[in-house]
């Protein structure tokens, strides 16, 4: 997700690893997160620094104000700098739906943040920042065999938005819901 900052420049936060790796895309456990910027939504971005280790960064702005990179980073500014956190996750008696990684977060009308992981699972915290909550108790992707990874979700004015890549069928699936 690319996000405006008060600087009124676009700011996307993307991973990436050595071109030049023995390893080439397996090399990808080893991601670095970098901040490129640019003018204007299209690009082209230029990478302005480096965050640290990182997959699949995403930014968020939290209900505080504070901008949030999953994983997760924390910082007053677009700009950093940025330190390293933990989310706190409670699964509230229910089973962990494939591990919490890929994380994809949307803003909720009431400003708390729905937040969905690799495995499907749909998580709220308060603030962006406090303790997510698991508010499902089975994967919310359509019911086929298949891997699913890297999900996406947004909200616009009338609901939310969830692609997410079934690398297994070599398809990507995308829903809509009106509560999220």
């Amino acid at each position: 997700k690319i996000i405006k900052g008060p600087d009124q420049k676009y700011h996307l936060y993307v991973c990436g690893w050595p071109e030049k790796s023995p390893k080439g895309h397996h090399t990808w456990p080893e991601s670095i997160v970098y901040h490129a910027i640019c003018d204007n939504s299209v690009g082209p971005y230029v990478i302005r620094d480096t965050i640290g280790p990182g997959h699949n960064p995403e930014v968020f702005q939290a209900k505080n104000g504070k901008y949030v990179i999953d994983g997760y980073y924390l910082s007053d500014s677009v700009n950093g700098p940025w330190t390293y956190k933990t989310f706190d996750f409670d699964a509230r008696d229910r089973k962990i739906i494939e591990g919490l990684s890929n994380l994809t977060f949307a803003k909720r009308e009431d400003g708390s943040t729905l937040m969905v992981c690799r495995g499907g699972g749909v998580w709220i915290s308060e603030t962006g920042l406090s303790t997510y909550n698991q508010i499902t108790d089975k994967r919310v992707y359509p019911d086929v065999e298949g891997e699913f990874e890297d999900p996406v979700v947004w909200r616009d004015h009338v609901q939310y938005h969830l692609i997410v890549n079934d690398w297994l069928g070599r398809i990507a699936f995308y829903q809509r819901s009106k509560d999220g």
